[in-house]
């Protein structure tokens, strides 16, 4: 039987809410792997349903890909679908659920890596003592920052609006997707090239610095117990949902 060129885990944690609202998955066979982490949102209700959708039906649409279909016209068809598949969510009384999840997703063939995100959960890639995020963070923020750097407004008119800049301006279940991160040129990877596909509760829980070094430290399934214990030792005052997949990559 041909060895996996990726070892992966994940790991969940409630934190301190009431329901877990993440939602992750992942498959890999010989030189391919796929990779999805949803966080829904627990402020529009229904967000555990929400997450469990868009996850679940991304990784059928995944198994169900054409091989010649390119990974950028793939994720952006699936990124549309699956919002309108979360904005038409209804109850039991067919009423909208008016339900939404964050979305990031990896995918590799033969070395070649693709990222789809929406929202604000967030792909790292770790390269010898390098760890950069690749996704952008679709909040308030981002726009904030933009009309900071373009002169369009000045810094105390962004600190004014500051307090909002966490708020999503992009996410499933909009009904028309704002913004969407994807990787038009496939990003090579190297053997022992490292991935995080995280829910916010564990960057905003624990440190860049620490994140690398444990995940460059021990094997996924070991990084991935450890990092979540230090989002809960790191958040005495409150956690929440946290959500992380880990990927080792040893090449083809």
């Amino acid at each position: 039987m041909r060895k996996s060129a990726f070892d992966i885990a994940a790991r969940s944690v409630l934190g301190t809410r009431e329901s877990q609202q993440d939602y992750a998955r992942f498959s890999q066979s010989g030189s391919g792997l796929f990779a999805v982490v949803c966080d829904g949102m627990g402020g529009l209700g229904n967000g555990e349903i929400a997450s469990k959708t868009a996850a679940l039906k991304l990784r059928d649409l995944y198994k169900a890909k054409q091989k010649e279909q390119p990974f950028p016209e793939f994720f952006q068809n699936c990124a549309e679908l699956l919002d309108n598949e979360i904005y038409n969510l209804t109850d039991g009384f067919g009423d909208r659920l008016r339900a939404g999840t964050t979305l990031v997703a990896a995918a590799a063939e033969r070395g070649k890596l693709y990222w789809l995100s929406v929202g604000d959960s967030r792909l790292y890639i770790i390269r010898g003592g390098e760890m950069i995020c690749v996704t952008r963070d679709h909040n308030y923020f981002l726009k904030l920052n933009q009309l900071r750097d373009s002169g369009q407004i000045d810094e105390a008119q962004y600190n004014a609006e500051a307090p909002r800049g966490e708020s999503l301006t992009s996410y499933l279940g909009m009904g028309g997707l704002e913004l969407i991160d994807i990787n038009e040129t496939a990003f090579e990877l190297q053997s022992g090239d490292r991935l995080l596909l995280t829910t916010d509760g564990l960057y905003r829980s624990v440190d860049l610095a620490q994140m690398r070094d444990m995940i460059t430290r021990y094997n996924p399934a070991e990084a991935a117990l450890k990092l979540t214990n230090l989002a809960e030792d790191n958040s005495a005052g409150g956690l929440d949902n946290t959500t992380c997949v880990i990927i080792r990559y040893s090449g083809d």
